[in-house]
Parts: C-alpha cells; structure tokens; sequence
C-alpha cells in the first residue's frame, strides 16, 4: 500500500477511543491531551483536503476494507453528542443494547459551566473529566477520550476494559485493531473543517484558564485503503465518509 495523505495522520491523531467487547477482551481509547490552560489549542486538522461519502465496493475497489459498524446520525436530537454517538455506534457493532438517550443520561458524566459567586468568572471542570454542558443542546461543547472510557465501563459493566492508548499513530490504530475488526472512535473536526478559539473558563482543579478548541468532532474508525481512512461520521447524517 502506498503512503497515507497527511491530512490525518496530522489532523486525526490528537484523540482516540477503541472499543474491543468479546469475552476477556478490551475497551481502548486514546487521548493526546487533557486539562490545558488554554495555550496551544490542538490542531485536528493540519493538511486537510476533503471529505467524500464511501461504501463498502468502493473501498474493496481501492484495495481496502471497511467494517460494518452500524450508522447512527447525531442530526436533530444530539447536535453537541458526536462523542456520545460515536461510542453507542460502536457499543451496537459489539451487540449492547443500548440508546444514544441512555448513554447520555445513565453512563456519561457531564457539568455544566457556572459563574463564580464570589469572581464572576466562568467555571468548570475540562473535558478530560466530563463532557462540558449538554449533549442534547447545540450550545453543548464536548469532551475528550477518558471520559468515553469511563462512560463505555458503564455502558458495558464487567465484561470490558478501557485502555488509554495515547500517542499510537493511526496507522498503528489500523493495523493493531481495526485491521482486526475493533472500530477505533478518533477526534478529529467537523468536516475535517479548520478548529478555532472558542469559549474560554477558569478550571476547577487548577484555577487556569481553558479554551475550549471549537469545531472538535468525533467520528469511528471503521476502514482504510491505498489513499484514505474511513469514518462513521454522526454529523448532519454523514454517513460512512
């Protein structure tokens, strides 16, 4: 195979979530950040091009593979849940019976930003511990990789384990586990669009400033071939891209 573009292996490798559920078998996820204080917002999407629609003949036709991860689009009643629909998709492939509504309300841990009584200055947690604001409203932000672990044991009880796998290059993603037939939820942005500055609060733990990196987005690894990596993207009904 030749070289992948460099549109993802720079753009879509700061974030990770993999889920393994068979008997003795793994939940993974993968994170290239946390908490930060707002100074060098990461970059999901260094050397993008495009994105197009793919399928199943298309990818077999371009010496590549694709899993049959089932499709669930965030359009409508999840506008901010992309990580959330991400993981029920992936959760769905593994045979869980469980909603996108569940997820949200009995396994992921959420806080919404408040103003300080005392300061008057926003306030809350980062997104590497709770998902920041509500899912199911389109002024909720997001969170990041750990979070989705935790909420995946909840999800998935004792028969499945998180692991963080931090820094694995994406090709090596592919090759240790989607090649294997375990999806890999990745961060990436919305439409592989440029990310931007967005809102900015004082954290809880440390009493630095965060800045929230707006346009962050996550999708399921479910593919590759000679040129391309392929995503279940929840956005706006995407489909597989």
């Amino acid at each position: 195979m030749q070289g992948k573009p460099p549109m993802l292996r720079a753009g879509v490798i700061s974030l990770a979530v993999t889920v393994l559920v068979t008997a003795g078998a793994f939940l993974t996820a993968y994170c290239a950040f946390y908490a930060k204080s707002g100074q060098g917002l990461p970059d999901f999407n260094n050397g993008v091009e495009h994105m197009e629609v793919i399928d199943a003949e298309k990818a077999r036709a371009n010496n590549g593979f694709l899993l049959e991860v089932p499709y669930i689009s965030q359009k409508g009643a999840y506008p901010a849940a992309c990580e959330a629909v991400s993981a029920v998709m992936v959760l769905s492939y593994y045979g869980y019976d469980i909603s996108v509504d569940d997820f949200i309300d009995r396994c992921l841990s959420r806080q919404e930003p408040a103003v300080h009584p005392d300061t008057g200055l926003l306030t809350c947690t980062s997104p590497a511990q709770a998902f920041i604001g509500d899912p199911k409203s389109y002024g909720g932000y997001g969170c990041y990789a750990p979070v989705i672990v935790d909420a995946l044991h909840r999800a998935a009880g004792d028969t499945a384990v998180a692991i963080d796998t931090t820094g694995t290059d994406i090709d090596r993603l592919l090759e240790q586990y989607v090649t294997r037939k375990i999806p890999v939820l990745l961060w990436a942005s919305i439409n592989l669009a440029p990310t931007y500055a967005g809102d900015s609060w004082i954290l809880e733990e440390t009493g630095q400033w965060y800045t929230w990196t707006a346009g962050e987005h996550c999708m399921v690894l479910v593919g590759a071939d000679d040129g391309h990596y392929y995503f279940n993207d929840p956005y706006n009904g995407n489909g597989v891209v």
